[in-house]
């Protein structure tokens, strides 16, 4: 059914009312979207920044425990070292302990030492050999002098087994000045560790506080971005809405065309006859007035 050009006009208003209103509610549900907007910039902004952080820390956390590992293979091997040599000086010590049994035993059969033995044996050899003495005494003598010769033996294995004591217990000196050496690396060393160690649990601490305000603004952002999303709905909802009034408006702006479009015709064609009684009457026309009646088709039939 075909309506008027003035309904027409009515109606085509209407509609265009209708999408301006439509564009009015998205421009309004974009104000509220660019606040969250600007909320999610500021808290992916901090999100970020912390989590770059949170990297850079992580990085100093992973150097320090490096350090750490290190120091204590270190100590680890100066540990072991120790032990070797903590091993050696208790093998020395029993060594000693043992050869010191021996070399008792052997004192205790000489009963006296080298030089007072010989001493002893000299002056009954002297005895024995210059002096004019009973046969009994003679063999008494040399029997003396045959049990002092043994003794003397013994003291002269003892004074040998002393000497590899002596030597044993240099050796033990200079294994405890090792042993003293290492314990303060080892010390050293793991202090070392110790502290690479603390550093590194308390960047752990620090990172775990870091990651719970990293989780608040990721919390937040993603809160803003479920008031966005419903927003995002709308407009979507209000673009449809449009998309459907443009179709429905469609068929009356070409109707409102054909209508301008056939006034315009009608006046060319009341023009073109005004401009032809014209050329009758006077036998001459202007320019405008030879292009109306061109644009018509009328000039041929003058």
């Amino acid at each position: 059914m075909k309506i008027g050009e003035k309904n027409l006009k009515k109606k085509i208003n209407e509609l265009r009312r209708e999408i301006e209103q439509r564009n009015g509610k998205i421009r309004a549900v974009y104000r509220k979207m660019d606040v969250h907007k600007k909320d999610i910039a500021e808290l992916k902004a901090s999100r970020d920044q912390i989590n770059v952080r949170i990297r850079t820390m992580l990085e100093e956390a992973k150097t320090a425990i490096d350090e750490r590992d290190k120091l204590n293979k270190k100590v680890s091997k100066l540990k072991e070292k120790k032990k070797l040599v903590v091993n050696k000086v208790k093998d020395l010590s029993r060594n000693i302990k043992d050869k010191k049994i021996s070399r008792d035993e052997l004192n205790k059969i000489a009963r006296g030492t080298n030089e007072s033995l010989q001493e002893i044996i000299e002056k009954k050899l002297t005895v024995l050999l210059t002096k004019n003495i009973s046969l009994e005494d003679e063999v008494y003598l040399f029997n003396k002098i045959i049990e002092i010769d043994e003794r003397i033996d013994k003291s002269g294995k003892a004074d040998l087994i002393h000497k590899d004591m002596s030597k044993g217990y240099k050796n033990i000196k200079k294994l405890n000045t090792d042993i003293d050496g290492i314990y303060p690396k080892i010390q050293s060393l793991a202090q070392k560790s110790q502290e690479n160690h603390e550093k590194a649990m308390q960047i752990y601490k620090e990172v775990d506080v870091l990651r719970k305000d990293a989780d608040g603004y990721h919390k937040g952002l993603m809160e803003r971005y479920d008031l966005i999303n419903p927003l995002r709905d709308e407009i979507f909802k209000f673009r449809e809405e449009i998309d459907s009034i443009r179709e429905e408006l469609a068929p009356f702006n070409e109707e409102l065309k054909r209508i301008k479009q056939d006034k315009v015709e009608l006046k060319k064609e009341k023009d073109a006859l005004e401009v032809s009684k014209k050329l009758k009457t006077r036998g001459r026309i202007s320019m405008d007035d030879l292009r109306i009646l061109l644009e018509k088709n009328k000039l041929e039939q003058i």
